[in-house]
């Protein structure tokens, strides 16, 4: 009899238990979202580091147009596509709403890195999703798919710099999500959502179609083909017509910014690709050499060292503690759709890669909007093998490797697990910043305003772009600005530098002394030192007394 009961009770659905299970299956994507990227939400909140470069020029331009649009807000769509002129300026656009949470945070730099922030959570959400309609709601597949990306140390690195990458990666990863939802989409959703994402995607870079060009294709074809007719309510109908407006804005937005910019956009790509300048970030070589070093530099940006040891060693447990009729993920086989899509995937990695081998230019965060498609690959794989142990072993492989390469990130060490040029340890001295702010203090003063200044130094915390980043934040507070230069990009001649001076009518050059300049110089400061020595010896300029930190400070005497 109480056997009978035992079989009995056996066979009753554990509802009250499923349910909690069910729930808590819900929370897996907030719970990774916060895991990925709560640790850089801190780190850009304590990080004290002079932005270089690229960094400073997209905030430069992000704080000018929010302060178009809060003192001329006539000119302010003027200003947006006449924005940076070579460079397309989708992060500048997002960028420019967020620099009023400057009085939250009391700097300008970490209200503009949440914008990069989000744009990472929303990749992490179109990956997962991608992951539930890829492997029919098996989480585990796509909470491995979403840690492989939020994991990686070059996504983590790009998280915590200010850089067209991240608006780049997500345009990706929402096209490749349309191309997946596609046949389960209403045909006005499903364009206004190719609209916004091709325009989000090339206002953030000219180089995204290298990326998704298949995806896009699988979505357009969709469109082009069929629509899912399902009856709307009046809210519906309009929210539609909400979305296609809103998306057609910004396409014909990215279509004036590229009718005025086209060819100096163009020309930069070109230049940035190969060329002398290019030089300067790569060298060239022959087509397998230039092979190999990126797909070294792709296992770098996904992966830690020792990452493949942890699911190796993960999966061996798994097997010995699981029960063989538990490891099957039970999946259906894969839709047509997704295998088109992961079929695009493999074809854009490979393009990427052959693309890349052509050209001089090695800078590594390139390979950031590729990262996606890699994610996806790893989920399609999943599904292809179909064992849960592997996905488990993955995941909590990835899982470690997240806090190694945020423990990195945050100066705790870990240099020897992870290698990757873009993970910078936070940076936590203000005296670079309090340095070059006493700079833009003292060679900007009113009377001086929209005066030109040249910064004679190319160093990551001293450049002529991060003081225009200085004087533009200094605008939104003080009401005028002034603006700074180099003495050429990558300049060799010393007589063509100094003549730079007068050509720009500079009142003020910024330089280190001759003891504090790096030697030998690099192509970009080959002209540092003659012109400080000339300018030294020259009655047409006067030393500003007292320097600052080791800075000389010129006046040119009018």
């Amino acid at each position: 009899m109480a056997q009978q009961f035992q079989r009995t009770a056996s066979n009753v659905p554990m509802s009250i238990s499923v349910a909690p299970w069910k729930r808590l299956h819900r929370l897996l994507f907030p719970f990774l979202l916060a895991v990925l990227l709560v640790p850089s939400v801190a780190w850009v909140i304590m990080d004290l580091s002079v932005w270089p470069w690229d960094q400073a020029w997209y905030g430069e331009v992000s704080v000018d147009l929010y302060y178009v649009l809060r003192t001329e807000p006539l000119k302010w769509l003027s200003a947006m596509i006449a924005a940076f002129g070579s460079k397309p300026p989708a992060i500048a656009y997002s960028g420019q709403f967020a620099v009023p949470l400057a009085r939250f945070f009391g700097r300008v730099e970490p209200a503009l890195l949440m914008t990069v922030l989000a744009c990472q959570a929303g990749s992490l959400w179109f990956v997962w999703d991608i992951g539930q309609r890829l492997c029919q709601e098996r989480r585990i597949v796509s909470a491995a798919g979403t840690l492989a990306l939020g994991s990686a140390p070059l996504f983590v690195g790009i998280g915590h710099q200010y850089l067209a990458e991240a608006p780049q990666t997500l345009a990706v990863s929402w096209i490749y999500w349309l191309a997946l939802a596609s046949p389960n989409m209403r045909r006005p959703r499903l364009l206004s959502g190719l609209m916004a994402a091709v325009a989000l995607g090339m206002l953030a870079k000219t180089t995204t179609p290298l990326y998704c060009l298949f995806a896009g294709l699988i979505a357009l074809c969709v469109l082009l083909r069929s629509g899912v007719p399902v009856p709307l309510s009046r809210t519906a109908r309009w929210l539609d017509g909400a979305l296609l407006v809103v998306a057609g804005a910004l396409l014909a937005l990215t279509v004036a910014w590229y009718w005025k910019n086209f060819v100096p956009a163009l020309q930069h790509a070109r230049i940035s690709a190969s060329s002398e300048i290019a030089m300067a970030y790569g060298r060239r070589g022959t087509l397998s050499t230039k092979l190999c070093f990126w797909l070294g530099q792709s296992s770098n940006a996904l992966l830690a060292d020792g990452t493949i040891l942890l699911c190796v060693a993960a999966t061996v447990l798994l097997r010995v503690f699981q029960r063989p009729s538990n490891d099957l993920l039970k999946m259906r086989p894969l839709s047509p759709t997704g295998k088109l899509v992961a079929a695009a995937a493999v074809l854009q990695v490979a393009a990427v890669l052959v693309v890349f081998s052509f050209q001089d230019n090695e800078e590594t965060r390139y390979l950031v909007p590729m990262l996606p498609l890699i994610a996806i690959l790893v989920m399609w794989l999943l599904a292809a093998v179909g064992t849960s142990t592997l996905a488990w072993s993955l995941s909590a492989a990835l899982l470690v490797q997240a806090m190694i390469v945020n423990a990195k990130a945050s100066g705790l060490g870990m240099g020897k697990w992870v290698d990757s040029v873009w993970l910078h340890p936070i940076h936590r001295d203000a005296r670079d910043y309090a340095r070059i702010s006493a700079i833009v203090a003292l060679t900007c003063p009113q009377t001086t305003a929209n005066h030109y200044a040249i910064i004679g130094v190319e160093y990551p915390s001293l450049n002529a772009n991060s003081a225009a980043f200085f004087t533009a934040k200094q605008r939104v507070d003080k009401g005028w600005r002034c603006y700074y230069t180099s003495l050429g990009y990558a300049e060799s001649n010393p007589e063509r530098a100094y003549r730079r001076l007068f050509d720009t009518n500079a009142t003020f050059l910024v330089t280190e002394s001759e003891d504090d300049q790096v030697k030998p110089a690099d192509a970009f400061n080959a002209v540092s030192l003659p012109v400080l020595r000339r300018v030294m010896t020259s009655p047409d300029f006067a030393i500003v007394q007292p320097p600052i930190d080791g800075v000389l400070i010129f006046r040119r005497k009018q």
